[in-house]
């Protein structure tokens, strides 16, 4: 645990099953979607699709530089009223996308003995954001792992417990990393990942190996953003060695957080119907006017600029219709009398 203006900063490596999709199954285990949530939480952010499977000039670009780790950058949070800074790096194994195998990086030794070193160095390496940003760097921000160095103060392991993981071999995976990762002497925590679709078979296997190890487990999922923040504070916690943070479990966190969205979500609506009465308004102009608004602001970090306006096309769509009815009311109350003034009365047609 580093020291910087007196704050301090904790170095988190994020480990869990790697290499081909044999391995690691198609979908991964949730490593990089964790990394993501946690360094970059607006939803407007967040990536489900990030690089595994990539050529040999993007290996050896600066994002990846030539080794099997991720640098996923720095961020603040807040532990009982005091600011932390974390810097996290995702341990994983690029393949290459023309033989499909584990391409050579400047540390050829196997993924166990990698995820476990602590003390990391790649010179002039830049912070990893998304999938689009490999081979495209220019074009987004460039920031650099300080002085190259990386010396780790604790590991989370990811145990991937969804339905669609299909890791029948991860926990004998897992059990061979962890035996690296305690030579180490760092602290140590499990991420059950993906606990929105959990099969209780990984489950189980999940609490059995961290009750087994002695480890904290904490429940989580990415695409939920829900103990997101839990899994890392508690790590820091134990390597700060002060009480950690409360856990939740995934069903309690959820709750709390559906609340939160559903709150933020009202206030964002009682806004559309306070400011957008005219169905012709337009989204463009409408989103401009809101950019200061805390309503706005709330409903846009956590669901999405997507989901906004969503809501606005459903709002002014309600209004068409309301101004539709409307109007065919009136034109309805209007049809007596233009029906009179048109079609003449019996008598004045007399017999023809």
């Amino acid at each position: 645990m580093a020291r910087a203006k007196g704050e301090k900063i904790f170095h988190i490596s994020v480990v869990g099953m790697s290499g081909t999709e044999t391995d690691r199954g198609v979908t991964g285990v949730g490593k990089s979607c964790l990394c993501n949530r946690f360094m970059r939480p607006h939803a407007d952010d967040y990536f489900t699709d990030h690089i595994s499977v990539i050529s040999a000039m993007d290996f050896s670009g600066r994002i990846v530089n030539n080794d099997h780790f991720l640098y996923w950058g720095e961020v603040t949070k807040k532990l009982d009223s005091e600011q932390m800074t974390f810097r996290v790096v995702e341990q994983t194994e690029f393949i290459d996308d023309s033989s499909f195998s584990p391409l050579r990086g400047s540390n050829t030794h196997s993924y166990f003995k990698r995820a476990a070193v602590t003390k990391l160095q790649s010179a002039e390496k830049v912070t990893y954001i998304c999938k689009d940003q490999v081979g495209d760097e220019t074009n987004f921000p460039q920031k650099i792992l300080p002085d190259g160095k990386f010396p780790v103060d604790g590991f989370i392991i990811i145990y991937d417990v969804s339905k669609s993981s299909g890791h029948e071999k991860q926990l004998e995976w897992l059990t061979k990393l962890y035996s690296h990762l305690s030579k180490a002497k760092r602290p140590i925590i499990v991420a059950a990942t993906k606990f929105d679709e959990p099969m209780e078979a990984y489950m189980r296997e999940a609490r059995n190996f961290a009750n087994k190890n002695r480890l904290t487990l904490i429940e989580t999922s990415a695409q939920e953003c829900v103990n997101v923040d839990l899994a890392f504070t508690t790590l820091a916690a134990k390597i700060d060695k002060r009480g950690a943070p409360r856990e939740l479990s995934y069903v309690a966190a959820n709750e709390l957080r559906q609340r939160g969205l559903n709150a933020a979500v009202t206030d964002y609506l009682d806004l559309l119907k306070r400011e957008v009465t005219n169905y012709r308004e337009l989204w463009s102009t409408k989103k401009r006017q809101f950019q200061n608004d805390p309503a706005f602001q709330k409903v846009v970090e956590m669901a999405g600029t997507k989901h906004a306006r969503q809501n606005f096309n459903r709002h002014t769509h309600r209004l068409r219709q309301n101004h539709q009815q409307k109007k065919k009311g009136q034109y309805l109350g209007r049809l007596p009398a233009a029906l009179d003034s048109i079609f003449p009365d019996l008598n004045s047609i007399g017999g023809r």
